[in-house]
């Protein structure tokens, strides 16, 4: 039955970002009403998805490749829509967030059969607070990659596109959810090392994917520094956040692949 609500809900997302993208492109002012719409709809069946599995499994939404993605994408959703609600202005940016959820979801449902049991280490609420501050990383960092993307095209055309904020909004909500992904990175971090300690025997094993979120902290840090102390804004402040959306990425999702370790044993399945 999970799966069926998951399917659901990926259609939903899917016509969410189709609607996103044509008020972007051909700027129709219902085309964003109605992806709205679509992606809060598609968060109730994606809740029970999750929660059926979650019961189904024995253990929360981070072991297998379907379980972490579904999650991963249900918290982008619900990050970029409560956003949405605060600042009208990063509307916009559901072309790329809700086109990423649904790339999200095509790529767990690979595994959408695999069921896998957890280890007893995993009972914990440190692992909870570690991967629910991961999932918050994904989300905002794709709404600060989406709102630079977006800065990049005004600044260059902006008479081609008029239907985007001013370019010191787009640059000054950028910068906003930069930061929350950094702050939430570090929590991550933390909570993770706190978990590890009781689960391994100790707090930090230079695993992998350890040592390429310590690396992305560290350049996250880097990067709000340069902008904090240096005026670092616009175009290069930009590019930089595309880059480290990218390295949280590759942080999150692929070195895992690349250099397999301790945390090879999820999302691999």
């Amino acid at each position: 039955m999970d799966v069926i609500f998951f399917w659901i809900a990926t259609t939903f997302y899917a016509l969410s970002a189709v609607f996103y993208l044509i008020h972007f492109i051909f700027d129709k002012r219902w085309g964003e009403k109605w992806a709205a719409a679509l992606a809060a709809g598609g968060m109730t069946p994606h809740v029970a998805a999750v929660g059926m599995r979650w019961l189904q499994a024995g253990h929360g939404p981070y072991i297998t490749r379907y379980e972490v993605f579904s999650s991963d994408a249900l918290i982008t959703v619900a990050v970029f829509l409560c956003a949405g609600l605060l600042y009208r202005k990063i509307r916009v940016a559901g072309a790329i967030v809700m086109s990423g959820a649904f790339l999200m979801m095509g790529y767990g449902a690979l595994s959408v059969d695999t069921k896998a049991a957890a280890p007893i280490t995993f009972k914990s609420w440190w692992l909870v607070i570690h991967i629910l501050f991961g999932k918050v990383i994904t989300g905002s960092m794709l709404v600060a990659g989406a709102l630079a993307i977006f800065y990049l095209l005004k600044s260059n055309q902006p008479e081609r596109w008029p239907r985007l904020p001013d370019v010191a909004s787009l640059d000054d909500l950028s910068y906003r959810f930069f930061s929350l992904g950094f702050c939430s990175l570090g929590l991550m971090i933390v909570a993770g090392s706190i978990w590890a300690n009781s689960a391994w025997g100790r707090y930090w094993g230079w695993d992998p994917i350890e040592t390429c979120s310590l690396i992305s902290w560290i350049a996250f840090g880097v990067i709000l520094h340069l902008r904090r102390l240096h005026g670092w804004r616009g175009k290069r402040m930009a590019w930089l956040t595309i880059a480290a959306l990218l390295l949280a990425i590759f942080t999150a999702f692929l070195i895992t692949i690349v250099s397999p370790g301790i945390h090879s044993s999820y999302m691999v399945k």
